[in-house]
């Protein structure tokens, strides 16, 4: 069989410099075959994905990719730590001998090096200080590595290095330089723009097509705004059971729950609780937890194991990967028919918990299915 590489993406939504890292991937491993595990519904920034996980991972079959399998919502709205755990798990499993992620740097032994200084006593002494001064987790770890400016992608990247050393895995990470264009910036002259760019572009209704290959994305969208009226029922009827959601710090419960009391607009309630201490990703990560129930009970039970592997879409190629892992006898699911037969107890219960968190958002969106 030909080289297998995988991709750790979220496409939300798929943009030029997401066809650029597909197309460096070939040019370095021709006739690969491409595997991407993909957030689902929900994303690591803490949002609903602005399009669904099914037609985003037929666009990225439709743009060469084999395989496309999901990461569900209890890992792709985590910290970085446990989405990059899951994520390069996952590929580790699927038989990936390369997985290559887009890197500001483009330099791996400096990405190992702090990798490798994170895990120290020394560094963990020093962040936890700069978190009990209020700083941020980024700000925190910068500050922890001696003032080192790490840009958002070299920090996963750091968070995929350290995940292969806690799987013991065998497969390889490979960096591709990061085309320059960030977050919040746009490149009028490559035509690339980073995703919260297009997202903005979309909800406030300006032009966007430059920055894809389709000349737009058709609707339904998902904004956070959609999913306030959710969140903040279940604020305010669940409070006794805030204290219990995954990352929910002392005294934060008791914020939100005010900010939900007093405002009936979303950006509203954004505005009464940030702080310097927590960035927005922090804060939209534990608002998505508490909209779908995610208890830090639910966390510590799955934050080491791959409960299954849930298949979106396939190509040929990517039809011959899964062929060959039935062997292997892993969990790998595909359609719900007999899933009791391949599932434990509690691989069943987290599994149709993201089922349901993907049947909120297709209530919500009013998605077709």
């Amino acid at each position: 069989m030909k080289k297998i590489i995988g991709l750790i993406v979220e496409y939300n939504p798929f943009h030029n410099g997401h066809l650029y890292h597909i197309q460096k991937i070939e040019e370095l491993y021709p006739g690969s075959i491409k595997i991407a595990v993909m957030s689902g519904d929900f994303v690591q920034r803490g949002e609903p994905a602005i399009i669904s996980k099914s037609r985003r991972s037929q666009k990225a079959l439709e743009m060469g990719l084999d395989l496309v399998v999901e990461l569900p919502a209890f890992y792709s709205t985590q910290s970085a730590e446990l989405f990059a755990r899951a994520s390069v798990g996952i590929l580790s499993m699927l038989g990936c001998e390369n997985f290559v992620f887009g890197s500001e740097s483009n330099d791996i032994s400096k990405l190992e090096k702090i990798a490798r200084l994170s895990l120290t006593k020394e560094f963990n002494f020093s962040i936890k200080n700069f978190l009990a001064e209020g700083f941020s987790y980024p700000t925190a770890f910068s500050k922890a590595m001696f003032d080192e400016k790490i840009e958002s992608n070299d920090m996963l990247g750091i968070e995929y290095i350290k995940a292969l050393w806690f799987w013991e895995s065998s497969m390889q990470a490979q960096t591709i330089l990061r085309k320059s264009a960030k977050y919040y910036e746009e490149n009028l002259e490559e035509k690339i723009a980073g995703a919260t760019v297009i997202r903005n572009k979309i909800l406030a209704g300006e032009d966007y097509s430059r920055y894809l290959n389709d000349e737009k994305i058709e609707k339904p969208y998902a904004f956070w705004a959609d999913f306030y009226p959710y969140l903040r029922y279940n604020i305010l009827f669940n409070f006794d059971k805030l204290s219990q959601i995954q990352d929910m710090e002392i005294g934060l419960e008791q914020r939100i729950y005010e900010a939900a009391k007093k405002n009936k607009s979303y950006s509203l309630f954004f505005d009464d609780i940030i702080t310097k201490r927590y960035t927005r990703a922090r804060l939209q990560r534990i608002f998505l937890h508490i909209l779908l129930g995610l208890t830090k009970k639910m966390t510590d039970r799955w934050k080491s194991e791959i409960p299954y592997i849930r298949v979106l879409e396939f190509s040929t190629k990517g039809q011959e990967v899964l062929k060959s892992l039935k062997k292997r006898n892993l969990p790998i699911i595909s359609t719900k028919k007999n899933i009791q037969k391949k599932l434990g107890k509690d691989a069943l219960e987290i599994f149709f918990w993201n089922e349901m968190a993907s049947e909120l958002y297709n209530l919500i969106t009013e998605e077709k299915r």
